[in-house]
């Protein structure tokens, strides 16, 4: 199982010499960071509040240079009072250079999101972009059938492929049909496994045609 980083108040500081100490002596490949929601308790100014399990663990990726090959996101949260959206502001200050060291080595990426926002479509699609290792893609929403903007972002990035991609997870996503066309042909030569889960095809009689 891989390791679960929660959102957490940290300051991490990592010198040259400390971060190849750590590097050497973090193993582990498979990370899993999960963002709780973040909910109005007390005073409706405080409702939202940045969660900083995202950017911290990328941070630390980034100064160890650590090779981590499996990343699951996860936004799947609850509240007191059923599901609420996490702050996006915890992926709007993710920098170039994380993205950067996370997908040099990344082979398995899993996105489990609650809610459309433009902030999570945007870090998905420059993670995503250049992420040529890419292995094994597995991509979930909640139970409302929602991802029909970030497929179609996806779709149309036409410099966006993925020529090692073998197995393709889709589970509760709603997309075009004219998309997941599009999102299929990027690694239509090497994809051996294509699972869907409670997919929603958007599309016309002419489209089946």
């Amino acid at each position: 199982m891989p390791p679960v980083i929660s959102s957490t108040s940290m300051t991490i500081q990592l010198s040259n010499s400390s971060a190849t100490s750590s590097a050497n002596s973090f193993n582990c490949k498979s990370i899993e960071i999960y963002s709780p929601i973040t909910e109005i308790v007390v005073h409706p100014l405080k409702a939202f509040e940045p969660t900083d399990a995202i950017p911290t663990m990328l941070e630390v990726i980034t100064q160890t240079d650590h090779p981590v090959t499996f990343l699951t996101l996860n936004f799947m949260g609850w509240g007191s009072s059923g599901p609420s959206d996490p702050d996006p502001r915890c992926l709007q200050i993710a920098h170039k250079a994380q993205l950067t060291a996370l997908r040099a080595h990344l082979e398995n990426f899993t996105l489990k999101y609650t809610f459309e926002h433009d902030v999570v479509h945007d870090w998905t699609v420059d993670l995503l972009h250049h992420t040529r290792n890419l292995r094994t893609l597995h991509m979930e929403t909640c139970s409302d059938l929602k991802g029909a903007p970030l497929f179609h972002r996806l779709a149309l990035s036409s410099d966006m492929a993925w020529p090692q991609l073998r197995e393709l997870s889709l589970e509760r996503i709603r997309a075009r049909g004219d998309d997941l066309t599009m999102f299929l042909q990027k690694s239509q030569q090497s994809l051996r496994v294509l699972s869907l889960h409670f997919i929603r095809i958007i599309s016309s009689k002419e489209d089946l045609k």
